[in-house]
């Protein structure tokens, strides 16, 4: 459900720059870089994400804190997606640009950890300067929760 989307940020180079896959699979970086480099060779997307924003965190080659097993990747996905949320948060307060940043997962156990977590560190007055999008797309649907301080996921 959200491949429409990954398609239009991958459709110019300073969004895909941006885009970041965090996923509980264990292949490594490279070998997901290599098939979005394959993607591309066939005409699906245009422009490729960064290795550097590809997060399987069930790969054991990153860092420690990012690790865990494919059959409860909550924990990681958290910590890798708060890490990236204090990084986009500087990024807007030295651009003073407001941004927008999105969040799918197809499991709704990982999905609520997330938005339990995220809605948390938004009620405490992190990451002022852009609104997190999260969207549940299990089941072949896709739902959008938009996390805005003291209030209530969706």
């Amino acid at each position: 459900p959200s491949w429409n989307d990954f398609v239009e940020h991958c459709s110019c180079p300073e969004a895909a720059e941006q885009v970041t896959i965090i996923t509980a699979r264990g292949q490594s970086p490279d070998a997901i870089h290599q098939g979005m480099i394959y993607m591309q060779e066939q005409g699906l997307i245009k422009f490729v994400p960064k290795k550097e924003n590809i997060f399987p965190v069930s790969f054991k080659g990153l860092p420690k804190e990012f690790v865990g097993q494919a059959d409860n990747p909550s924990d990681q996905k958290k910590n890798v997606l708060a890490s990236i949320l204090d990084r986009v948060e500087k990024s807007s307060q030295e651009c003073s640009r407001f941004h927008t940043v999105g969040f799918s997962d197809d499991d709704k156990k990982t999905f609520d950890v997330m938005a339990s977590f995220l809605q948390e560190q938004v009620d405490k007055g992190r990451w002022k300067g852009f609104e997190p999008n999260l969207y549940f797309t299990g089941k072949g649907k896709k739902e959008r929760h938009i996390l805005l301080k003291n209030q209530k996921v969706a």
